[in-house]
């Protein structure tokens, strides 16, 4: 993706330096309705507290699974791997042999991210192990671990690798191992990680570099930006000394848009255009009640987020360019493929809500999905499908996007 024009190493640029032109929406609308439109394409009849479309239609899904081991209560999710068919699966993590193991461990998956070449995924977990048996100590906290789509870790140089996964014990021998447990004072620490506290891990269009943010000012109010090179394990901090409210990446041309926050949570906030391969940021406006849900369209030229409650504000990329600014009512939204719509589900991010289209720029309200209410949503990167996780169990079905095009 090319940058607006001017650039600055570590600091941003006054606006009149950001070319105004703005390219073309290459992606195509959605396509026309299925005869069975009703139908879904794909069910996943589990409990599915996450899942994400990959760039070429796989869907990677974390399944939650609740084990007694020995003197634990335990999660250990797993996650799978389907195309858009649903006629190939594949477990790519299996939680019951990575938390059965002499000392105790446990993780729930509550993100994932796919590579825009399809082939890595991120995958955000929080975790707990105990780190002294005998004193009951227990380390607790975020935690990403990189993986390709075939279920192999992504090693990161310089850290020890993963231990190898435990053989199937006896009865007797878990009597053995809990009997040791009361009295062994465990030695090994979690190592070190990068990633340990880290969230919103992406990978980058090279293949080659994470980026990911890193808690600065608790509990989750301003973050510094980091990448990794898992080949060479370089680390690196992006924009040294500032600090952003809220990121959203666009993997694909290795950019942000960003919340910056410099003086503090209170003071004032600018909207950001990061360029990260290059390290140069951009000025695009300052942002007066900023409420969330930053959001990058699929062209990667607006970004969309919620200011004073209940309005949406649009803004292109061009600097001091004119926002559109609609009264919706807050909730969490994904854009359609040419970036007519956008679709929200009202209320809470972590509540279910009912859905609507809503037009851009006109405001119009459409509603969607029958105006029943789901849990979660998400359109494929594509356009092509829409994935609806329903109330409860947390089912999750996959249709054509045309089901419920507005």
């Amino acid at each position: 993706m090319t940058p607006p024009s001017g650039s600055l190493l570590l600091k941003f640029l006054a606006p009149a330096t950001i070319a105004a032109a703005v390219i073309a929406i290459s992606v195509a609308a959605f396509p026309s309705a299925p005869a069975d439109t009703e139908k879904p394409k794909l069910v996943i009849d589990e409990d599915c507290p996450v899942f994400a479309f990959s760039p070429d239609n796989h869907v990677a899904y974390a399944v939650r699974r609740i084990y007694n081991w020995k003197k634990f209560t335990v999660e250990g999710d797993d996650l799978w791997i389907s195309n858009d068919a649903g006629n190939k699966r594949k477990k790519i993590i299996e939680g019951d042999k990575l938390v059965k193991t002499t000392t105790f461990h446990s993780y729930s998956i509550h993100d994932i991210s796919w590579s825009p070449d399809s082939r890595r995924l991120t995958i955000e977990k929080t975790t707990e192990q105990i780190n002294s048996a005998k004193k009951g100590d227990i380390f607790s906290g975020e935690t990403i671990e990189l993986m390709d789509s075939d279920g192999h870790e992504i090693p990161i140089k310089g850290m020890e690798p993963a231990p190898s996964q435990p053989k199937p014990q006896s009865k007797n021998q878990d009597k053995k191992d809990q009997d040791q447990d009361e009295d062994e004072d465990a030695n090994e620490k979690p190592k070190f990680s990068p990633f340990i506290g880290a969230s919103q891990g992406a990978w980058l269009a090279d293949g080659t570099t994470v980026a990911f943010l890193f808690e600065a000012v608790k509990p989750k109010l301003l973050f510094e930006i980091h990448t990794i090179e898992p080949a060479t394990g370089k680390v690196k901090t992006l924009f040294a000394g500032h600090l952003f409210a809220a990121v959203v990446w666009d993997a694909a041309h290795s950019t942000a848009f960003a919340i910056q926050r410099d003086k503090g949570t209170d003071g004032p906030a600018d909207l950001l255009w990061l360029d990260l391969a290059h390290e140069i940021g951009n000025k695009i406006a300052p942002i007066d009640g900023f409420q969330g849900q930053l959001t990058v369209s699929p062209s990667g030229r607006r970004v969309g987020y919620f200011r004073d409650g209940d309005y949406l504000e649009i803004r292109a990329i061009t600097p001091n360019s004119k926002p559109l600014s609609l009264r919706v009512g807050y909730g969490r939204f994904e854009w359609s493929p040419d970036e007519r719509y956008i679709l929200l589900k009202r209320g809470p991010e972590t509540r279910s809500g009912n859905m609507v289209w809503i037009s851009i720029p006109g405001g119009d309200f459409t509603p969607a999905m029958h105006d029943l209410v789901f849990r979660d949503f998400h359109i494929s990167p594509d356009g092509h499908w829409i994935g609806l996780m329903e109330v409860g169990k947390r089912i999750v079905k996959i249709y054509p996007a045309s089901t419920f095009a507005p």
